[in-house]
């Protein structure tokens, strides 16, 4: 999270109902929870430690994504970015319905993700998880018609 990132923020288990925030800085340890520790899942990596120590080949992305998993989606969104992908699993974790279908599970293990059923579906609920990602990381433009006083 040194280098420009997103990440997703959550608990495996948890006493409290079930929270999952983004982040595009360095975070606390528990913020998507108070009792219990929050765990940060970067949507890129930056080399090695060594790298970003000691040269600056650190400064190269790569994807944190399970390669195997990515080329499955790939099959079903052949356009598919990580951006994107990210946006799908913030806008499923943030449904209401995945939340109480999957309540009892999200009180023991970490969230698991439905793989897409079609393009259309991926691309609908990608659109409407980058509206939320961009309201909670405050950037959003619909920030300026918000009364904030």
């Amino acid at each position: 999270m040194l280098h420009p990132n997103l990440s997703l923020i959550v608990n495996r288990q948890s006493k409290e109902p079930f929270a999952v925030l983004c982040s595009n800085t360095i975070t606390e340890r528990k913020i998507a929870s108070i009792y219990d520790a929050s765990s940060t899942i970067p949507l890129y990596r930056y080399g090695s430690k060594s790298d970003l120590l000691y040269s600056d080949r650190g400064t190269q992305r790569e994807s944190n994504l399970d390669p195997t998993i990515y080329k499955a989606i790939q099959a079903i969104v052949p356009d598919v970015q990580p951006q994107s992908l990210f946006d799908y699993i913030y806008a499923v974790l943030h449904s209401l319905s995945y939340r109480e279908r999957y309540a009892e599970f999200l009180k023991s293990d970490f969230p698991r993700i439905p793989y897409p059923r079609d393009a259309a579906a991926f691309h609908a609920l990608a659109a409407q998880g980058q509206v939320v990602r961009e309201l909670h990381l405050m950037e959003s433009p619909l920030l300026d018609t918000l009364i904030t006083t």
